[in-house]
């Protein structure tokens, strides 16, 4: 990671002081006008009201149309934004701040707010939640920047902009009752907005973008084209081109576990159509990813320390997209140490001692 380290630095660097990490964007709604957005989020609504438009390049403040983006300074706000918190952990994973410095671990609880980025490492993740409950798993070997990131306790807005420059992210967006609430997620070929779902969103090494949706649906736009990806489908999107017609994902397997301490096997029925499948292990306790790997075969086995786990197996098609999650739990619990009663044991040391001379008897004769 050290190359990504430097590369991750020097993007601090540049954008320091990029307008994305010190703007928060509100989705004009019917019915909105330019005094009523001051009102309900400026610390002085009149000097927002005479400057917002400006601010804008808005030439006509009367005729704004509903969808239009407004984008407010931070410093205008009544309300500081509420910062998102990494939940839980697993392996190397880097924080860089946005002001620069030298990188941090991150660690349970820690903030990450605004124009800070997170780098996983091999087998590592990161779980992030957001103030509004909304949640964030970035896999192993993924690079996220998040260039904004705001929500506001009284109104409820909520604002967020993610980058992912490599890598794969599992969202969990809570529906939102408010038309000023976005989530975006940007990739070097595509971007994908939702409002409440469930979904991945994946960049390769060719940073081809692959989108599938579990739950709710996601306009996954690029080259001035957008399609609507909805729950049971995925799209794609290469450099340069738009994004394909949504696929409809492969079934759920089935899956079986069978635990024998300290080791795990789950074995699953084939799929139609499966190259491949991708396995991922939690820990159940606090939904960390703890393992992330393709598996040509039917099985998976591991030895593992005692505990809740859950495993999610997913058929993967020829052109890399994951199907319908099969998910099976189970327990592995470290088995109790045979105690020897002391009266037992000295029966057993008597029975060794008869044992060896007798031995050494037979062996004199």
């Amino acid at each position: 990671m050290r190359m990504h380290r430097l590369m991750l630095a020097l993007w601090c660097l540049i954008t320091a002081t990029t307008v994305l990490a010190e703007d928060v964007q509100y989705t004009f709604r019917p019915g909105d006008s330019l005094w009523r957005v001051c009102e309900n989020f400026a610390r002085d609504p009149n000097q927002c009201w005479k400057e917002l438009a400006q601010y804008n390049g808005i030439s006509s403040p009367r005729a704004i149309p509903p969808g239009a983006i407004l984008n407010i300074p931070t410093e205008w706000l009544k309300q500081a934004p509420e910062p998102a918190r990494v939940h839980a952990v697993i392996g190397e994973v880097m924080l860089y701040r946005k002001q620069g410095g030298q990188a941090e671990r991150a660690t349970q609880g820690i903030e990450v707010n605004a124009g800070d980025a997170l780098e996983t490492g091999d087998n590592s993740s990161v779980r992030v939640l957001f103030a509004d409950q909304s949640e964030l798993l970035v896999k192993p070997e993924s690079l996220v920047i998040f260039d904004r990131y705001s929500r506001f306790q009284e109104t409820g807005m909520v604002d967020t902009n993610l980058r992912l420059e490599r890598g794969e992210l599992r969202t969990y967006v809570r529906p939102r009752t408010s038309g000023s609430s976005r989530f975006i997620i940007v990739t070097p070929s595509a971007v994908a907005a939702v409002r409440g779902t469930r979904f991945d969103v994946e960049v390769d090494q060719e940073e081809v973008t692959r989108n599938s949706v579990l739950d709710g649906a996601v306009a996954l736009s690029a080259q001035g084209k957008t399609q609507q990806v909805d729950a049971g489908f995925a799209s794609m999107a290469a450099p340069g081109e738009p994004p394909s017609e949504p696929v409809p994902l492969l079934p759920a397997t089935t899956a079986t576990a069978a635990v024998e301490w300290p080791q795990a096997t789950v074995t699953w029925a084939s799929v139609e159509g499966a190259e491949r499948y991708w396995v991922e292990l939690f820990n159940q306790a606090d939904g960390s990813l703890l393992r992330s790997e393709p598996i040509e075969l039917q099985q998976w086995q591991a030895s593992l320390e005692a505990g809740e786990y859950a495993l999610v197996v997913r058929a993967v098609d020829e052109a890399g997209i994951r199907g319908f999650e099969a998910t099976t739990t189970f327990s592995l619990v470290r088995p109790a140490p045979v105690v020897v009663e002391p009266e037992a044991a000295k029966k057993d040391l008597r029975g060794l001692w008869i044992f060896l001379v007798g031995a050494a008897l037979l062996l004199g004769l």
